[in-house]
């Protein structure tokens, strides 16, 4: 809310659904061209899995780095656009603040012996490959796209598709510069060595600013 009243000319803020819980998920546009989406788009996702704190503070440094840091956005926003969605999962970002530290999924409440939808397994493309069966933390309910926090993903990403160009979910689960595809070992994008390019590239800039080792793959 600050950066969009501070940076009304740059930053347009979506409500683009709403949780089980009836909170309000948020999406942030960021350009500087009088239409949004003439560059190239880049949309930064995080919080999907309420634990992974460290995701969300991630892609909301980047989010006020690139509003705020003139050194940064000159370089960054001149020739692309960008979509934020920082808390894909309120509700069980909540839960992790006042009930259960390492909750994952949402909160949806399917029996007695289960409650929470993994988010991250309940998009349409290949939907229960390789997820497991409640009361897991895996658990991808009913069908794909049950889930009123990820119908709200999918309808806000695809209104981007015709010029969204770089896709990154923000996690916090391990050292990893991930590329698709993670439904199994042997399953490759097309382009994935330049996937891999990339995250070599990654990779090298965050070792040389903190001395952190990351691997990069599928």
């Amino acid at each position: 809310n600050g950066l969009a009243t501070d940076y009304p000319s740059i930053v347009k803020k979506d409500v683009i659904g709403k949780s089980i819980e009836m909170r309000d998920i948020i999406g942030i546009r960021v350009s500087r061209k009088t239409e949004f989406g003439v560059n190239p788009i880049v949309f930064v996702d995080s919080g999907t899995h309420a634990r992974e704190w460290a995701g969300i503070q991630s892609s909301l440094y980047f989010l006020h780095q690139l509003v705020t840091n003139s050194t940064v956005a000159d370089e960054l926003l001149d020739h692309v656009d960008y979509v934020f969605v920082n808390v894909v999962n309120p509700d069980g970002y909540v839960y992790t603040w006042e009930e259960d530290r390492l909750w994952r999924k949402n909160r949806r409440f399917v029996n007695y012996t289960c409650t929470g939808i993994n988010l991250n397994r309940n998009y349409p493309y290949l939907w229960r490959y390789s997820a497991n069966s409640y009361p897991t933390d895996n658990y991808p309910g009913a069908q794909a796209f049950s889930e009123p926090e990820i119908a709200a993903m999918g309808k806000y990403m695809t209104s981007f598709k015709d010029n969204l160009r770089l896709y990154l979910a923000t996690h916090s689960a391990g050292n990893y510069i991930l590329w698709p595809y993670g439904f199994k070992f042997d399953g490759y994008v097309k382009n994935y060595k330049e996937h891999q390019k990339l995250g070599e590239r990654v990779v090298k800039v965050i070792k040389e600013a903190t001395g952190t080792d990351y691997l990069v793959g599928n």
